[in-house]
């Protein structure tokens, strides 16, 4: 019987958690050695549950052949490294994600922040990404061990469960009614033009929010919206949107928002709703820059009609509290013993 190989990806990005919110705010700094051992430990894991095979995305600080190379005596698993030319910008994520999905990988690991997921989900197709925290707004990502990360990603690879998958949301970025950005946890209208070095880290200048989801535990701009309401990334229906009051007696409240590691600073809101899947935002500022996830990336100039929308077509993302309890259920990592008695739901 033809046996289908199994295959789980990983995309470190060696670019994550190093922005200019190092200075400006107090975030810590996720360095390329401590990358590294979480990569190793994604491996180990892996290896451990007998996936067939291993591909890194190459990265010009070398952190998948630096992970490797200490526990190549270890593991049985085959790793292999994408043939693809490195450009030094977000598009190798993206061209990454691609290649991992035509091979057919049945997972993907991304580790990174909000911006490096953001870029996996431009390539990653069908296939479900497990994203592990290693940037500066880890919104969208888990903060957990590599070591069960790669057992979980193992089992999606072999078993490509029904349950435990769930589809995220984006934010969509129109121009003249054309998607041709998105983001996965917010799209931010600021009037401050200057690019910079991208990153957000003041409410100075920002106008128009909206987000996926409200997360009171998280920081970054979206969590200005999830001090009015909590919405939860699995839910598939609603987001939030705020507008940030530029007169202060135009303000309807106020409230103090964790906006970078370390700053929390009083938010005048002059406008809040709840949105549903398919709302548009219109760009009210013109001229004005919009931050998807955190970075500064899109001019908006006078004539250009753009908007933001609520989809729910986002990538495919593994679910750890359900997937682990299917493990358990399954007894996929049992051998012998007494039989399990589950709790009743």
């Amino acid at each position: 019987m033809y046996k289908v190989k199994s295959i789980v990806g990983i995309i470190p990005n060696p670019m994550a958690g190093e922005d200019i919110r190092r200075l400006t705010a107090y975030g810590i700094s996720y360095n390329n050695v401590q990358k590294a051992q979480l990569v190793r430990e994604v491996v180990l894991g892996a290896d451990a549950v007998g996936v067939d095979e291993i591909v890194f995305m190459p990265d010009f600080l070398g952190i998948g052949y630096h992970a490797v190379d200490r526990i190549a005596d270890k593991i049985s698993t085959e790793i292999t490294f994408l043939d693809m030319r490195i450009t030094y910008s977000a598009f190798d994520s993206t061209l990454a994600a691609k290649m991992m999905n035509e091979m057919g990988a049945g997972c993907i690991v991304v580790v990174g922040g909000d911006g490096t997921n953001r870029a996996v989900a431009k390539g990653c197709g069908d296939t479900p990404i497990l994203p592990l925290a290693a940037g500066t707004n880890n919104v969208f990502p888990y903060m957990m061990e590599g070591t069960v990360a790669g057992m979980i990603a193992g089992y999606v690879a072999k078993r490509k469960p029904s349950k435990g998958l769930f589809k995220a949301k984006a934010v969509r970025v129109l121009r003249d009614d054309i998607p041709f950005d998105l983001a996965l946890i917010d799209a931010v209208v600021c009037q401050h033009l200057f690019t910079g070095t991208k990153a957000l880290w003041s409410i100075r200048n920002i106008r128009q929010i909206v987000a996926t989801v409200g997360d009171p535990t998280r920081i970054g701009m979206s969590s200005i919206g999830a001090l009015l309401s909590v919405v939860d990334r699995r839910d598939r229906k609603h987001g939030i949107y705020v507008k940030v009051g530029e007169d202060s007696d135009k303000c309807i409240m106020k409230v103090k928002a964790p906006i970078a590691p370390g700053i929390v600073t009083d938010v005048c809101i002059e406008e809040f709703r709840i949105l549903k899947v398919g709302d548009r935002i219109p760009v009210e500022y013109v001229p004005s820059l919009v931050a998807v996830d955190g970075e500064r990336e899109i001019d908006v100039n006078k004539g250009d009609e753009v908007e933001l929308m609520l989809c729910d077509d986002g990538p495919l993302v593994v679910d750890v509290p359900v997937i682990t309890r299917e493990i358990v259920r399954e007894g996929w990592l049992r051998e012998g013993g007494i039989p399990i008695i589950p709790l009743e739901e």
